[in-house]
């Protein structure tokens, strides 16, 4: 990895952490309607790099989550996605990217 992405990286990382500081929005999976509301206050408080980071790590922890599961399963949740995130629950931007990263 390039120097440039690597302290891209680190800057958006203590961005992210100065949001936790601030009390930044938090996901919530507990319905499909507060998971998009949640989901959408937490984009709306990221800007437009931060976005596309929290997004690529969005994606990243579904489609791990997608791939621990049955066909039945996947059928099922095709229906209510807000529970294939639910280990994201309760979290940050910056704790949903880190989680994403390490998972």
């Amino acid at each position: 990895m390039k120097i440039r992405t690597k302290m891209k990286l680190v800057a958006i990382g203590a961005a992210l952490l100065l949001l936790v500081a601030c009390g930044s929005p938090t996901l919530d999976t507990s319905s499909a309607g507060a998971f998009e509301k949640s989901s959408a206050a937490i984009v709306a408080d990221l800007n437009e790099e931060e976005q596309s980071v929290f997004a690529a790590a969005f994606t990243r922890y579904g489609m791990k989550a997608m791939m621990n599961r049955s066909s039945a399963d996947i059928m099922r949740l095709g229906a209510n996605p807000h529970e294939a995130y639910a280990g994201l629950d309760g979290l940050t931007a910056d704790e949903i990217i880190e989680k994403a990263n390490k998972d």
